[in-house]
C-alpha cells in the first residue's frame, strides 16, 4: 500500500526544505518554499504533480507582485484536492481501430531500438537541467533584457523549455535584480 504525498510533503521533499516550527511566520514559510521551488532543476520541476505546479503558480504571482505579498500565497491544503482529482480520472480508452493503442500515449520502442543513445539521453538530460540556470546566466549578463529575448536566445541554443516555467524563472530573477539595483549591489 502506497502512502500519498501531500502538496506540502511533495514539495518539502523536492526541496529538501524544513518547516522551521513556531519561530517562523507562515507567510515567510511559504515564500520560503515557492523560492526554494524557483531553484530546482528543470527535469525535477516536470516530475512535481498538478497540485504542486499549481501552488507554486499562485505562490510565484503573490511573491512578483509589488512589493510581494506573502500573505497572499494560499496554503498548500486545497492543492491537495487537485492531486486527488486527477488520480480519480479515468484511464484513456483504447483508441480506434482496436489495436489497444491508447490515445495520448506513444507505443514503446522494439526492443533493441532505441531513439537516443545512452550518451545523448546523459547530454540531453545535462542540457535540460542547465536551462534554469541558463535563463539566469542570460538575465545577469543583461538585466534589461526581455522575456521574449531569453525565450529566443534559448531557442537559438537547441534548449527545450516549459513557457510557462521561463515565466516563473524570468520573474523571480528579474525581482532579485531590481532588489540588487535598489539596495546599488549590482552595477
Amino acid at each position: 500500500m502506497s502512502t500519498k504525498q501531500t502538496v506540502e510533503q511533495e514539495l518539502l521533499t523536492a526541496t529538501d526544505e524544513k518547516p522551521k516550527g513556531k519561530k517562523e511566520d507562515m507567510g515567510e514559510y511559504l515564500g520560503r518554499i515557492a523560492t526554494a521551488i524557483a531553484e530546482i532543476e528543470d527535469a525535477e520541476y516536470k516530475t512535481l504533480s498538478v497540485g504542486a505546479k499549481a501552488w507554486f503558480k499562485q505562490a510565484a504571482d503573490a511573491m512578483n507582485e509589488e512589493p510581494p505579498a506573502l500573505e497572499n500565497i494560499k496554503p498548500f491544503g486545497s492543492y491537495d484536492k487537485l492531486n486527488e482529482e486527477e488520480e480519480k480520472a479515468p484511464e484513456p480508452k483504447a483508441g480506434k481501430g482496436g489495436k489497444g493503442k491508447v490515445a495520448g500515449k506513444e507505443e514503446e520502442a522494439a526492443p533493441g531500438k532505441t531513439d537516443k543513445t545512452e550518451e545523448e539521453a546523459k547530454g540531453a538530460k545535462i542540457r535540460q537541467s542547465s536551462v534554469a540556470d541558463t535563463i539566469r546566466h542570460i538575465m545577469c549578463d543583461n538585466p534589461a533584457v526581455t522575456k521574449e529575448q531569453v525565450s529566443k536566445e534559448l531557442k537559438a541554443r537547441k534548449l527545450s523549455f516549459d513557457v510557462s516555467r521561463l515565466d516563473q524563472i524570468y520573474s523571480f530573477t528579474a525581482r532579485v535584480l531590481e532588489i540588487l539595483q535598489e539596495k546599488k549591489k549590482l552595477k
